[in-house]
């Protein structure tokens, strides 16, 4: 909260265990209110992104083991295909095979979308992106779960705020 008297700040602590604090006084409070009905509220609403992100956050960790364990499988499978690629590295070859830009509206080359059609189909059968997808739930998912009556009760914010907001553009 820096130099700020705590005493004019609007506190939440978030589920994440991160504290967000905003000055209870002047025109972006009152806003605040009009359209959240307290600056708390706005608080919470607009942080939400940030505590989907924070509890995908343990997911990154099991983005290694995913990748090493379709790597032997995804590597077969561009091999098969004609090019000595692992996970994650169709990209960079493309890059430097192509370069980083086509013109506006041009198609890539037969080779390169022969590279594309190859990885996206060792990705599905090596199951790439249905474990990653499953590794993400697993963290995440769980988070929303222990956090469900907090998001439903900032869904319900976020509806009435809606409305507030349109009956304020609509001058009612």
């Amino acid at each position: 909260m820096g130099d700020q008297n705590p005493d004019k700040m609007a506190v939440v602590n978030t589920p994440s265990g991160a504290q967000i604090a905003t000055p209870k006084d002047g025109c972006a409070a009152k806003s605040r209110i009009a359209v959240y009905g307290s600056i708390e509220n706005s608080l919470k609403v607009n942080n939400f992104p940030n505590e989907i992100l924070a509890a995908g956050a343990g997911a990154r960790d099991g983005v290694k083991n995913v990748i090493d364990e379709i790597s032997p499988d995804y590597s077969k499978c561009m091999n098969d295909s004609g090019y000595a690629l692992g996970p994650g590295k169709a990209g960079e070859f493309a890059k430097q095979r192509w370069g980083v830009y086509r013109a506006q509206g041009q198609v890539p080359s037969v080779e390169e979308a022969a590279l594309a059609k190859a990885d996206a189909g060792c990705q599905a059968q090596s199951g790439l992106i249905n474990k990653l997808q499953e590794n993400f739930f697993d963290h995440a998912g769980a988070w929303a779960q222990d956090n469900e009556g907090e998001i439903l009760k900032l869904a319900e914010i976020r509806a009435e705020s809606k409305k507030r907001a349109q009956a304020i553009l609509s001058g009612k």
